[in-house]
């Protein structure tokens, strides 16, 4: 009973990651990056697909953590470029909120 219980749970879990991977398909496909405003978008929902896929993975402290690191990589790297130095800060920070949160 707990099996099959858990196994529909982890389905309906998975529901929402599977909708976001194909929304943003379309949006690499159909869509040309041309507008700022869906790029932001394309960030955010790709942060938020990793938040989904981590915390089922592993605890919500690690899903939360990972997300904003790779919001925060992409949107530095998006708006300034990439550069060494905002790239290894940024790494340092993740680790050190990694740390920090266990």
């Amino acid at each position: 009973m707990k099996d099959k219980v858990a196994r529909e749970f982890m389905g309906k879990k998975l529901i929402l990651p599977f909708i976001l991977i194909v929304l943003l398909a379309l949006i690499i496909f159909y869509i040309p990056p041309e507008n700022s405003n869906i790029v932001i978008l394309f960030i955010f929902l790709f942060s938020f697909l990793i938040y989904l896929s981590l915390s089922v993975l592993f605890n919500k402290k690690i899903g939360l953590i990972s997300a904003f690191f790779v919001g925060l990589f992409l949107s530095v790297n998006y708006l300034v470029g990439f550069e060494i130095i905002n790239t290894i800060l940024l790494i340092s920070l993740f680790f050190a909120l990694k740390i920090l949160m266990k």
